[in-house]
């Protein structure tokens, strides 16, 4: 029997050339839908770049209008700190919203004022908690704090920054392990004004520590109803008038003076002297000692120097 190879190669041929004709086509219209597609992508960033530059050119609470009004907004001097402390508000859309929606001048201007010490603010109506872990106080104590310092120590407020800021600025930067630099970021506020308000404040609060850390009775002529009325000090106490000990708190100072400031901690510390009665007041205070400075040496110097009025019984008693 005879088979006709031609007849299966020509076949074979045939289907070859039909599935790379067909290959070549669909390739063709991948190509043209890629290219529809690329063009429809390309025309519609055009699209959404056209509407948002033409939104933005209208919405009057992008920064350039906001910019514009802050420039002449009455009561607010081009180039002062809080001319600049308004335009870095005005990065945040819900500030200019808020700016805009004011409308009127002296509105829009207490309301920057007001962000000055907002973040006080928000701490004093808070949890208490809040005020306490950012102030080492509670917040009944900070507000008489505050009240004391205006009304008898003549702390003054300025335009840019109240007293209850001032105050915050100054215990923020005693009770946190901060610097400056942490400061002008949480109160927006330049690193010399937190230095000048920082020292303005430690001046009254040195004014307002003369008259507080002294001892209530200075002739010590009675003895403490604490000793009296506990059966484990009286009558082994009954000439006691408080406790007296040193603690080296860590200081940083210039590296030529460090060996003197570096005692028994192995690190720059400064020597401070604190005497504190029955009822765990302090009575007497005094700080500046070089670290390696004995204990001893600090409290025969304290006696020996009557302008520190350093409390003792007189003689005789």
């Amino acid at each position: 029997m005879e088979v006709n190879e031609p007849e299966i190669d020509t076949i074979t041929r045939n289907t070859s050339s039909e599935k790379e004709s067909g290959q070549r086509k669909r390739g063709r219209e991948g190509d043209k839908r890629i290219g529809v597609a690329a063009k429809l992508s390309s025309q519609l960033d055009r699209i959404i770049q056209t509407f948002e530059s033409s939104v933005s050119a209208q919405d009057p609470t992008s920064i350039t209008p906001c910019v514009e009004k802050l420039k002449d907004l009455l009561g607010l001097e081009r180039g002062s700190e809080l001319f600049y402390k308004a335009i870095r508000l005005m990065k945040k859309r819900a500030n200019k919203i808020t700016f805009v929606a004011l409308e009127e001048p002296k509105l829009q201007l207490g309301w920057i004022n007001m962000t000055d010490h907002r973040w006080v603010s928000e701490i004093l109506n808070g949890h208490p908690i809040r005020c306490y872990q950012m102030f080492r106080m509670k917040k009944l104590v900070f507000l008489e704090l505050c009240d004391i310092l205006e009304t008898k120590y003549n702390l003054k407020k300025t335009r840019n920054v109240s007293i209850y800021e001032q105050v915050g600025l100054f215990l923020y930067m005693l009770s946190q392990p901060g610097s400056v630099r942490n400061c002008k970021k949480r109160f927006q506020h330049s690193g010399e004004t937190i230095s000048r308000y920082f020292h303005s404040v430690l001046k009254v609060v040195c004014m307002f520590a003369k008259d507080i850390i002294k001892h209530v009775d200075p002739s010590f002529r009675d003895t403490l109803d604490e000793i009296l009325k506990d059966a484990r000090y009286h009558p082994y106490f009954r000439d006691c008038i408080g406790a007296i000990d040193g603690t080296h708190i860590r200081v940083c100072v210039p590296f030529h003076l460090q060996g003197v400031y570096i005692g028994r901690k192995n690190y720059t510390t400064t020597n401070v002297m604190a005497v504190c009665d029955f009822s765990m007041c302090f009575t007497f205070v005094w700080a500046g000692w070089e670290g390696s400075t004995h204990d001893t040496k600090i409290f025969m110097e304290a006696l020996r120097k009557p302008a520190l009025h350093f409390s003792y019984p007189p003689q005789g008693t």
